[in-house]
């Protein structure tokens, strides 16, 4: 039998720390969607992907 445990963590940031986390996840959409255009523009002209 397989036992699967989750753990939640909560960080306790102040107002600076919390903008910091926002524009670092924001940036991180940013390169995600570029990467997925990329990859989808190489489908479609049917070549290799990376």
């Amino acid at each position: 039998m397989i036992i699967r445990k989750a753990y939640k963590f909560r960080i306790k940031t102040n107002s600076e720390i919390e903008e910091l986390l926002f524009q670092f996840s924001g940036c991180n959409r940013k390169v995600w969607n570029m990467a997925l255009a990329l990859q989808k523009d190489s489908l479609d002209k049917t070549e290799r992907v990376l």
